[in-house]
């Protein structure tokens, strides 16, 4: 079985060499001159287990290709090419389209689920929701190096941050970091019409509520004293360090006998009091949001700043997409040579 890696080199400017887990590299214009290749190549039937097709996207449901870009509603007039590029993949293999963001929202879930349904029938086709960075290493990459990107711009590197997720942007066969294949959280999976591992940004949603902060004893007891802005409060902090003012020490009185509802976190334990330990994080707050702490009003009321997440499946058989992740992992288990192999 062969890896095959076969990008365009009309409008990319890169070569590349065989490396890693890619056992040929080929160059292509068209789909029908893809094809060609393979037979020059002496390729048997079903003999290509991963084929990575490496061309511009830079559109949601777009791959540049000639005549006409590649689209769910394109797709039919290519038919004739998927075909015979059919015969030499294997029955559960991968075609993953190194194309930037063509796997990206719903328009890159038609494109994936129009070629795995009606095209290639059987096999995995996979995108990705980023951008794909190559041509940084004279003179040839290595097969299989897209880095992720998350500009288009292609002159200066904004790599995908692997910690925004809590998990590294790995390859399981490299193990580099932001490194897109199919195993990266970026990437997008069909299967039979149906879009059945969903990337990062289809899988979570985050909900942010804008950092604000109250500096000075009085605006703080305000903040603290109202229940609409109470409940919002994340912590109070106080710099322990210095003499408080009378301000502060009658913050002090006061913050022992707050409000039970107001949640407390980075706690210290002074004699008598229980306080929060004003921190240079605090100080940074309060400049990157606009306040002044004067030197007596080194006391602030940090409002919430909070992610939440919320994990969809992409597996069919959990209704809605549920946030059920074993249940999910069960079916996804046994999809031939799917997204868990």
């Amino acid at each position: 079985m062969d890896n095959v890696w076969a990008y365009r080199t009309e409008n990319l400017g890169t070569t590349f060499k065989v490396a890693g887990e890619w056992d040929r590299v080929i160059t292509f214009d068209t789909l029908a001159d893809l094809a060609e290749e393979l037979r020059k190549a002496n390729m048997a039937a079903g003999q290509v287990s991963k084929l990575g097709i490496v061309a511009h996207g830079n559109t949601p449901g777009v791959v540049q290709l000639k005549p006409a870009h590649l689209t769910a509603a394109s797709a039919g007039q290519y038919s004739a090419d998927f075909t015979t590029l059919r015969k030499y993949l294997r029955a559960d293999a991968r075609v993953i389209f190194y194309s930037c963001i063509a796997g990206q929202g719903s328009q890159g879930s038609a494109l994936l689920n129009e070629l795995s349904e009606k095209h290639l029938g059987g096999r995995h086709v996979i995108g990705f929701e980023r951008y794909g960075l190559v041509g940084s290493s004279p003179p040839d990459e290595p097969a299989g190096k897209m880095r992720c990107n998350i500009s288009a711009v292609v002159n200066e590197k904004f790599l995908c941050d692997p910690t925004s997720t809590g998990n590294p942007v790995t390859d399981r066969i490299v193990k580099a970091d932001q490194i897109l294949n199919e195993y990266s959280i970026y990437a997008k999976w069909s299967y039979r019409g149906q879009i059945i591992k969903l990337p990062y940004d289809e899988t979570i949603r985050q909900t942010y509520s804008v950092p604000e902060v109250r500096c000075g004893p009085a605006a703080v007891k305000k903040a603290a004293d109202d229940p609409l802005t109470r409940a919002e409060i994340d912590y109070i902090a106080i710099n322990t360090t210095k003499s408080p003012s009378k301000a502060l020490i009658f913050l002090y009185v006061w913050v022992q006998e707050a409000p039970r509802d107001i949640k407390w976190s980075r706690v210290r334990d002074v004699p008598r009091r229980r306080l929060i330990e004003f921190s240079e994080e605090d100080r940074k707050l309060v400049r990157e949001h606009g306040g002044k702490l004067e030197p007596r009003d080194e006391i602030v009321a940090v409002f919430k700043k909070k992610m939440t997440p919320i994990y969809k499946c992409a597996w069919g058989l959990c209704p809605g997409h549920l946030p059920i992740k074993d249940y999910c992992t069960q079916n996804l288990e046994h999809v031939p040579n799917g997204p868990l192999k």
